[in-house]
């Protein structure tokens, strides 16, 4: 009597832990996400996604952020590779694996390709004292590394889980 082979669910196990890491990553969009300055201004990853505008009394209502589509890619590919972690198939794997490790880069390149537009639109003028105190060069609040680094683990942990027999 030949005895049946046991299926393993480690590589479903692996593709739940890449999927939570993956929501993980993309949770990070609600809190602070790029700094400028000694962490004076702020704005979260919804903000730098979709937009953000501010009503001043003397201009009115000024856009500070526009639609973004590199962070709205940056925060939602994570999600979509944890997805595509859960099935089984060489395809899917694979394609996880991209998403999340091209989520990772994005995340970890987040300042280098966003503005804002503190120093335009006549705000600098009104309150020239805000262009001289903040620095026009935007920096990566820990929380973006910790999504980053998230997004990253979900793609090692999805290879890990390609090559699992």
């Amino acid at each position: 009597m030949s005895r049946r082979k046991s299926k393993s669910n480690t590589g479903l196990i692996l593709g739940a832990v890449a999927l939570l890491l993956g929501i993980a990553a993309f949770c990070m969009c609600f809190f602070a996400s790029i700094q400028y300055g000694e962490g004076d201004i702020t704005f979260t990853g919804l903000q730098m996604m979709f937009g953000y505008s501010e009503e001043i009394i003397i201009l009115g209502k000024v856009e500070i952020l526009k639609f973004n589509w590199i962070a709205c890619c940056a925060f939602i590919l994570p999600i979509i590779g944890g997805l595509l972690a859960i099935p089984r198939s060489f395809i899917t794997r694979i394609l996880s694996i991209a998403c999340l490790a091209g989520g990772a880069f994005l995340l970890f390149t987040l300042g280098s390709y966003f503005t804002a537009d503190y120093m335009g639109s006549g705000f600098s003028s009104v309150f020239g004292i805000l262009s001289s105190l903040v620095n026009t060069t935007p920096a990566i609040t820990v929380t973006t590394y910790i999504a980053a680094g998230c997004s990253a683990g979900g793609a090692v942990v999805s290879l890990l889980a390609l090559f699992n027999k």
